[in-house]
């Protein structure tokens, strides 16, 4: 019998549709993974019951359970993670744990219930924890724990409610390389009674686990003997560049290369070729020398709104906003209908703060849904304060699988969120590697970035 089957499965927000007569299905003990750009409705497929379909079908197990509402759905053997980590901050890991085991219990029923009076589902929670390796954290609120252990918490709370079949969405994003490598870890070791379905953009990982995937437009193949050799994990990679500003040559033979859902930073002095590099992956500056491509797709050359139609944006240096044009319209300058917009929306963007500004180029942006998102200097300028929230909108967007690439005359801050590093000197890569291991290269950061 099979364990999960969608059929013909429609999803529409408005005058958009985000599935379109998708059918999928997953055999007992599976690991199937579903790959796709952002915005491609993988995650709007996981059928928790959160969204009801406007046409199609899903069985579990030959059971219909197109129509049973999401609260039911774990009692029928299916769990689910989430994509942005939903748990609760200020309890603790063993107490998000119980109330997930709670949550299948009968005692769910009786709102006066006490916790801590519970010594069964305690008991099952510390087990629980200890699985995951993570029962010597137990006590400590979840707000003080890494993010790679709070992901571990919440695969934890979903194995925990044993389901026969898991749907991981992104659980590798945002995490770094040893964490990556512990969640792997996690994940292989679940048992092959239960079937998985995983949406992740890290090809290097999910490749590893999943058995066979699933594309947007793509017939399910296995994933074993071809799969790196069919599928270009890198969002955009230069090749052996060179450019020019007149007769200035500027940019030398530079590579690099950003794996996709990863956050590059490019680092560099004053007149290193930072903000040059990016303006020739945008088009803005075509290279004498040298291959750009996105997704695997070669763009040099072209012009800089046909780079854009393939899912590149640029944040440039200084914002550049309209300043005599509402937040309105500066977000309507990318082409779309901006949606959900604040209560600022009709002030003009001259009277908006620098960090303001800085927020307004961000999802000018984005409002294109782009696949690669350069941003040059954003916290160019700005208060300490309001170069916290900048950052934390970047980590925002690189946790949600956005490929990054973060130019910055401050290190520590790029080194706080990159995953990959490249170093330019007189418009030359003189050092990269992974960000963790380029930090120990002090005296090579000195040389070349001058204090740090």
């Amino acid at each position: 019998m099979t364990a999960l089957a969608v059929q013909k499965l429609q999803k529409s927000f408005g005058g958009l549709r985000v599935t379109d007569a998708v059918d999928l299905t997953v055999e007992p003990g599976e690991r199937r993974l579903i790959i796709g750009p952002n915005g491609a409705g993988k995650t709007t497929l996981f059928i928790t019951g959160e969204l009801s379909p406007d046409a199609g079908s899903i069985t579990l197990f030959g059971r219909d359970i197109t129509r049973v509402p999401s609260h039911r759905r774990p009692h029928l053997g299916i769990a689910r993670t989430y994509q942005i980590i939903t748990l609760f901050p200020r309890d603790t890991l063993l107490r998000n744990v119980t109330l997930s085991l709670l949550g299948l219990s009968k005692l769910r029923w009786n709102p006066l219930i006490r916790l801590d009076g519970q010594p069964a589902l305690i008991a099952q929670a510390r087990n629980v924890l200890a699985r995951v390796a993570l029962d010597h954290l137990a006590e400590r609120p979840l707000a003080q724990t890494s993010y790679g252990e709070r992901r571990r918490v919440e695969i934890a709370m979903a194995l925990a409610q044993n389901p026969r079949v898991l749907l991981l969405d992104e659980p590798f994003a945002g995490l770094s390389l040893e964490e990556r490598r512990d969640v792997l870890a996690l994940v292989s070791g679940i048992p092959r009674d239960v079937t998985t379905v995983m949406i992740e953009h890290d090809m290097d990982v999910a490749l590893d686990f999943a058995e066979r995937m699933r594309a947007r437009g793509v017939r399910s193949s296995p994933t074993r003997a071809r799969g790196r050799s069919i599928l270009s994990s890198d969002a955009l990679v230069l090749s052996e560049v060179d450019a020019f500003y007149g007769d200035s040559h500027v940019l030398h033979r530079v590579s690099l290369r950003l794996p996709e859902g990863r956050l590059l930073g490019l680092l560099g002095r004053n007149g290193a070729g930072k903000s040059t590099s990016l303006n020739v992956v945008v088009g803005l500056l075509p290279p004498r020398h040298g291959v750009v491509s996105v997704y695997g797709r070669i763009v040099t050359g072209r012009a800089p709104e046909a780079i854009a139609a393939h899912g590149v944006a640029l944040v440039p240096q200084g914002r550049r906003v309209f300043r005599s044009l509402t937040v309105r319209e500066n977000l309507a300058v990318a082409g779309r209908r901006p949606r959900g917009e604040s209560e600022r929306r009709h002030q003009i963007a001259a009277s908006l703060s620098g960090g303001e500004q800085q927020m307004l180029a961000i999802a000018r942006a984005l409002m294109a849904n782009p696949r690669v998102l350069l941003m040059d200097e954003p916290s160019e300028g700005l208060a300490p304060q309001i170069v916290a929230e900048v950052m934390a909108t970047i980590r925002r967007l690189k946790a949600e699988g956005l490929s990054i690439v973060l130019v910055e005359q401050n290190p520590k801050l790029v080194f706080d969120v990159a995953d990959d590093i490249v170093i330019l000197n007189s418009g030359r890569v003189v050092l990269e590697g992974a960000a963790a291991e380029v930090r120990l290269r002090v005296a090579e950061l000195h040389q070349h970035l001058g204090i740090y």
